[in-house]
């Protein structure tokens, strides 16, 4: 109890200032052979936590310098705005302290409590997990702490696939049976991208900007919609094999295509680049049978591409 910093005992948002606090009360208590807060009970302790200035240094050893009192009073400073920041600030006025101190010779007497401070020491750092533990757990974001629930949002039946924009404002949905559409959130408004019963749409896949979509067209082809034009241009055709999934990177760059194509009588899954404009196309990767490659996702640094294989 009597570690524990202001902030803490109110209850109120702690991070790694409260731990500088415990690490001031620890100097303190080498230095003095006292607690800088103390009470005849756990509710005294804490008072004495929130309201109480402790005694100078000086009261227990008169060698102890000016320099030094000032140090252990910026580590027990009720106010964390006002205590040290960062472990570098304490280390620097400790430096400077050592050099025109005594303090070498106080630290030769205070290495008698060493037993005593490993032990301080290893409790804080099980106090700091427990109290990160509980950070976690309990200050989530006031969302996280709603009961969730589940809203439909499309009428259409038989939904194949549908991925939401970047900028929460658009749903991009398709099925099996020719349609492809966009949904404003906003408003409920659908656009008809596509409505045939003779075409298959699939994976969807929105730009970073939010302004275009990727899809796959028939197995064959990869198109991208522009919402300002409201028009699709092809960017891809492979006339052989099928195009499966898609993604686009993040930073907008290129699309991730997962194509499989007969090749000596086996199947071949490979992952493949081209660009938004369809000028630029790239190999990326293959696996052969009996292994196959799946669902390209990018990574967030758009370098790296994830997928998950099978072994047939």
């Amino acid at each position: 109890m009597a570690y524990m910093s202001p902030e803490l005992v109110k209850g109120e948002k702690v991070d790694h200032r409260t731990d500088l606090w415990s690490l001031g009360v620890v100097l303190y208590e080498m230095l003095t052979g006292a607690l800088p807060f103390a009470g005849d009970s756990d509710v005294n302790t804490m008072y004495s936590i929130i309201g109480d200035t402790p005694p100078k240094l000086a009261k227990y050893n008169s060698k102890i310098s000016s320099s030094l009192q000032y140090i252990i009073t910026t580590f027990l400073e009720k106010e964390s705005a006002l205590r040290y920041q960062k472990a570098e600030e304490v280390l620097r006025d400790l430096k400077q302290q050592v050099a025109k101190s005594k303090i070498k010779l106080l630290l030769r007497k205070a290495r008698k409590n060493l037993k005593s401070f490993i032990s301080i020491f290893c409790f804080l750092i099980f106090l700091a997990i427990i109290f990160y533990a509980y950070n976690n757990k309990f200050n989530k974001p006031v969302w996280l702490k709603k009961p969730s629930k589940s809203i439909r949002i499309t009428d259409e039946m038989e939904q194949e696939s549908g991925k939401i924009s970047p900028n929460g404002k658009y749903l991009a949905y398709t099925n099996n049976n020719g349609k492809f559409y966009i949904k404003k959130l906003t408003t409920g408004e659908i656009i008809k991208v596509k409505d045939s019963d003779n075409e298959i749409f699939r994976s969807p896949v929105w730009s970073p900007t939010s302004t275009q979509i990727a899809y796959i067209f028939n197995w064959t082809y990869i198109y991208i919609y522009d919402l300002q034009k409201k028009q699709s241009d092809i960017i891809l055709e492979k006339k052989t094999g099928d195009i499966w999934t898609i993604d686009w990177s993040p930073d907008g760059n290129w699309i991730v295509y997962h194509w499989s194509r007969l090749k000596k009588k086996e199947r071949i899954y490979s992952l493949n680049l081209v660009s938004p404009d369809g000028k630029l196309s790239r190999f990326l990767y293959e696996m052969k049978p009996p292994k196959y490659v799946f669902q390209p996702a990018w990574y967030i640094d758009s370098k790296r591409v994830a997928f998950y294989s099978i072994t047939s």
